[in-house]
């Protein structure tokens, strides 16, 4: 309902929207910061690879669930911290950034948070560094601007080096998604 009363389409006074809009991230950052997901996030960094962590509300399938409409009359989309509409490879990224680096990137032009974007975006954001061989010891965001109509942004979860692949999570048609690429097909950002 919070998520609902935030989108102009629904809810024409723009001071209201924002109050609403503020109380669903408060409630989803008093979730992160909770001793359970606490725990859940450290099984995974013991090496629980598969295991998505993109946190409530944005992974709940019944949060912000109807159609997308991004027109001026009927705008709805749901956006995370960052301003990356949530259930999308930019806004799971986003997360993953700020899982490993404790801040949530943000943008500072009116440049559309699109994928095929985000190499921008991430310089904006201070991560410049961009690589052709992934390290182990380090956290990546793979852009691939190319597919798709708006791109898509991975997050390097392991390396596969007798494969010459990736294994990456993100988000694809609103689901989450793990799975091998290659890392050639990528442009691979350095996170920490």
């Amino acid at each position: 309902e919070w998520a609902m009363k935030s989108c102009p389409k629904w809810n024409p006074n723009v001071f209201s929207r924002r109050k609403y809009r503020k109380k669903y991230r408060e409630a989803a950052k008093e979730c992160w910061e909770s001793p359970e997901w606490q725990r859940l996030i450290c099984d995974y960094k013991a090496g629980q690879r598969q295991l998505n962590t993109y946190p409530w509300p944005y992974a709940d399938p019944k949060f912000a669930d109807w159609e997308e409409d991004d027109s001026r009359k009927g705008y709805n989309l749901i956006s995370d911290q960052s301003g990356c509409v949530i259930k999308h490879s930019t806004s799971y990224c986003a997360w993953k950034i700020f899982e490993a680096t404790g801040q949530w990137p943000q943008k500072l032009t009116d440049q559309r948070l699109d994928a095929k974007n985000w190499q921008r975006f991430l310089a904006e954001a201070g991560y410049t560094t961009t690589v052709e061989r992934l390290n182990r010891n380090h956290c990546y965001v793979g852009i691939k601007p190319d597919e798709g109509e708006f791109g898509l942004v991975v997050w390097a979860e392991s390396i596969e080096l007798a494969i010459g692949g990736v294994n990456v999570s993100t988000y694809v048609d609103r689901q989450y998604k793990f799975m091998t690429v290659d890392s050639r097909l990528y442009t691979w950002v350095e996170i920490s």
